[in-house]
């Protein structure tokens, strides 16, 4: 155990973009082996040979802004899809408004007539029909 501590000293190890990319390699193979996809075959010990050299890697940087990334193109993913989730749930109490200035998300009561909404972000005041 003290060997690989050792061995791993100074090399970056596994991260979030590693797991997408084994998940993503165990998909290709499962794709390749149920239904015979042989132009896929070369993609699953690729993605596992990037993930190993990833994990080996000792420019630790560029595999952190890497993951970096990664993360926030999941964030963004991420939040989007809780916002249709919310606007849905929300769908017959309150009404979705996008700042003007600043484009964030504000939610308003509906069946309240014109209303002046002021955005808690950029502080933007603009008038809204609910």
């Amino acid at each position: 155990m003290n060997f690989l501590r050792q061995f791993m000293h100074g090399r970056y190890g596994f991260d979030a973009l590693s797991k997408l990319l084994l998940i993503i390699s165990l998909i290709f193979s499962l794709l390749v082996s149920l239904f015979r996809l042989e132009i896929l075959v070369f993609f699953p010990p690729v993605l596992v040979f990037f993930v190993i050299y990833r994990m080996l890697s000792k420019n630790i940087y560029a595999r952190k802004k890497e993951n970096d990334q990664y993360l926030k193109i999941k964030s963004r993913c991420k939040n989007f899809f809780m916002l249709q989730k919310n606007k849905f749930r929300d769908k017959k109490t309150h009404k979705y408004f996008r700042c003007e200035k600043c484009k964030n998300s504000l939610r308003v009561p509906r069946n309240k007539g014109d209303i002046r909404v002021k955005c808690p972000v950029c502080k933007n005041s603009f008038d809204a029909k609910t």
